[in-house]
């Protein structure tokens, strides 16, 4: 019976109604005609009240009902979560459904109204952007019902309690496989760079397609074909790519909700599945006040799984990056020239100045590449019309931090570091468009 009574909701409706009726039993008094009404309305009201009640709870199960969710999340895309219902009473009614979703989400307002005919299926969906890495907890669903009359409503409570993981972009970086391995103009995001490098590792003859390199035209046997063949020469392969992802405070910086550190594993995965897909290896390095993370560089269907794996459980740590530690650790390790692409965060010149020598020491023995992310919020500031003293001074602030900005590029250059520059949403094209012209280039 103590369950029966907390699965009642009374609503708005129920109180306007007995409202009406108690005031209009007051007026009774000094209208006693009235008061014979209000009695009579009371009695209406209580039989209806009765009636929707055993029509509610007639049935021992209110709805059938079922979540559905994607075996994996990805972090930062619109994943679509649906709820499939079926209406078992003999006549229509109206739910609301109040969702306890997963904590990292901060939605603590949820509801979906739903308006289900006599004895039919129907279908909500709705959509979350997961911005944290980790195991989400979908709790239970709690409805309620309530028929055309609306007086009260039943509360159901659905125990579906599910735990599903976020991982990587898995679909940014399927994305970005099918960019890099198929022509695209470059509106569509890659760059139109040419798949075919410049070993001296013959392959084959073939008939010119636009966009081919003119130095590869094979002259003999476009003589002898009357048309324009091409030597076509394979890619390098089994080079070794390695992506460090530094995971000190300076990656704690947030962007449309998501830390640059989670940019930069979505933009290591995408790299790492087109890397292998180009019979390259893949590595990956994770540090901050130490080496938290090295994955030997590997070919194979099973390393992706391994850099998956690795990348899951990657967090922003709050202490400063020690990049001695990080030299060490290559020079321990990488015993072949490599590629490295190193994600940090570099805001003043002083910083990049304090690990110069560092970085050089790198660059000599391997290919290095630095990720300088852009500030694009920095950007658009700057390019306000400053009305009072105190805007003024912040745009002199801003414009002094896009300077460092572009010292820092600079000053990587000029040693000869490889520097991607771009905004955090951008990332992943930037890399893999870097890491396709290095390669078309001979230099990987």
């Amino acid at each position: 019976m103590r369950a029966f009574w907390k699965a009642i909701y009374v609503t708005d409706r129920f109180y306007i109604v007995f409202l009406f009726i108690a005031a209009t039993s007051a007026i009774g008094y000094a209208l006693p005609f009235l008061f014979y009404l209000a009695v009579a309305a009371f009695i209406v009201a209580f039989m209806l009240t009765l009636w929707d009640a055993i029509r509610l709870f007639s049935l021992k199960d209110a709805l059938d009902i079922k979540r559905i969710i994607p075996e994996i999340l990805s972090l930062g895309d619109n994943e679509e979560i649906e709820i499939s219902m079926r209406n078992p009473y003999a006549e229509d009614v109206h739910v609301s459904i109040i969702e306890d979703l997963p904590y990292q989400l901060k939605i603590r307002n949820f509801q979906k109204d739903e308006h289900l005919k006599a004895r039919q299926s129907s279908t909500v969906k709705y959509t979350i952007s997961p911005k944290i890495r980790g195991e989400y907890r979908f709790g239970n669903t709690i409805l309620l019902i309530e028929t055309r009359v609306g007086l009260i409503k039943r509360r159901m409570e659905v125990e579906n309690t599910q735990m599903v993981k976020v991982y990587p972009s898995i679909r940014q970086m399927k994305e970005m496989e099918m960019l890099a391995f198929t022509k695209v103009h470059a509106s569509f995001g890659l760059k139109k760079i040419r798949r075919i490098g410049h070993s001296y590792e013959f392959e084959q003859i073939k008939p010119y397609v636009q966009g081919d390199d003119y130095r590869s035209i094979n002259w003999k046997a476009t003589s002898r074909t009357a048309s324009l063949m091409m030597n076509q020469y394979e890619d390098e392969k089994s080079q070794s790519i390695i992506n460090i992802i530094d995971c000190g405070r300076r990656m704690h910086m947030p962007f449309n909700g998501m830390t640059l550190v989670d940019y930069a594993v979505n933009s290591a995965l995408a790299l790492s599945n087109v890397v292998l897909k180009k019979y390259d290896k893949v590595g990956l390095v994770t540090f901050a006040e130490k080496t938290h993370t090295f994955l030997p560089a590997d070919v194979g269907k099973f390393q992706m799984r391994r850099v998956l794996d690795t990348l899951y459980n990657q967090e922003v740590r709050q202490a400063e990056s020690d990049y001695e530690i990080l030299y060490k650790t290559l020079s321990d390790n990488l015993t072949t020239r490599s590629f490295i692409v190193l994600y940090s965060n570099f805001e003043n010149i002083s910083s990049v100045r304090r690990i110069y020598p560092i970085l050089k020491k790198l660059n000599q023995k391997h290919l290095l590449m630095m990720v300088v992310f852009k500030n694009t919020e920095l950007e658009d500031f700057v390019l306000e019309k400053p009305e009072t003293i105190r805007e003024a001074y912040l745009h002199t602030v801003a414009r002094s931090a896009m300077y460092d900005k572009t010292q820092i590029i600079q000053t990587l250059r000029q040693i000869g570091i490889q520097v991607t520059y771009v905004e955090p949403e951008g990332l992943s094209l930037g890399v893999i468009n870097k890491y396709l012209e290095l390669k078309s280039r001979g230099l990987i």
